[in-house]
């Protein structure tokens, strides 16, 4: 990770690695609650 870290800026490595964890853990909510889970993100913009 330290190495990705000073190529792309700690807060991008940071990032990435949040929606590595993210995105696996998702796909394993019912599909009920990724909808939700959507909606209401996408209610959240502004």
């Amino acid at each position: 990770m330290a190495d990705n870290a000073k190529k792309t800026g700690t807060a991008v490595e940071a990032h990435f690695q949040f929606l590595m964890w993210l995105v696996p853990t998702v796909e394993k909510f019912p599909r009920s609650q990724k909808f939700l889970l959507g909606d209401r993100i996408d209610s959240l913009r502004l």
